[in-house]
């Protein structure tokens, strides 16, 4: 990997591992979106941090060595400790953003997850809160970035037809099917 791209010494000394990889997800524009561009650290690779995380004032950085989410904008940074995003906040202005926070515009959970997918069932709300429409693309993304690294070749992926420009890499898309698997082989 680009080693301009690894900025683990702002964070601590550790050395990444081995294995460590950065992971660049360019996504086009598309229509009413922008062109995106996505960077994964993983393995101990670090981003450059915002300074509101090396300062330190609000434990932020103290919490992310042992892993998280952040996600650099435009105007601002969100940062989630740990591996389960339950407790994101914006690195500058948070204490004003959240003294006064905005409506939800999410419909919020039906219970617990049983709950919540009998309701669906049920017809009781449309679908669930956590659905396949997100975590299936977020998937598919991750295991581009696997790809990736298990090849060693950059991955250009057509989503809509799931191939590669690299046709050898089509392969692990679709493995082949053992002998007595093959039922609904054709509706794929």
């Amino acid at each position: 990997m680009h080693d301009s791209l690894d900025f683990r010494s702002e964070f601590d000394e550790k050395k990444p591992s081995s294995d460590a990889a950065i992971y660049i997800y360019e996504f086009p524009a598309s229509d009413n979106r922008p062109a995106l561009k996505i960077y994964w650290y993983e393995g101990g690779r670090m981003p450059k941090l915002p300074e509101g995380v090396l300062s330190d004032s609000a434990g932020m950085k103290s919490e992310l060595a042992k892993g998280g989410c952040m996600m650099v904008g435009d105007k601002n940074t969100m940062v989630s400790p740990g591996m389960r995003p339950n407790n994101p906040r914006l690195v500058d202005h948070w204490e004003e953003i959240s003294c006064s926070p905005l409506e939800p515009t999410t419909p919020r959970a039906v219970g617990n997850p049983v709950q919540e997918i009998m309701a669906a069932i049920r017809g009781d709300i449309p679908k669930c809160g956590s659905n396949f429409d997100c975590a299936a693309p977020l998937t598919e993304m991750v295991l581009l970035g696997t790809i990736a690294i298990r090849s060693g070749k950059r991955v250009i992926y057509d989503p809509a037809s799931m191939t590669f420009s690299v046709s050898s890499l089509n392969a692990y898309v679709k493995e082949p099917v053992r002998k007595g698997w093959e039922y609904g082989e054709e509706l794929a």
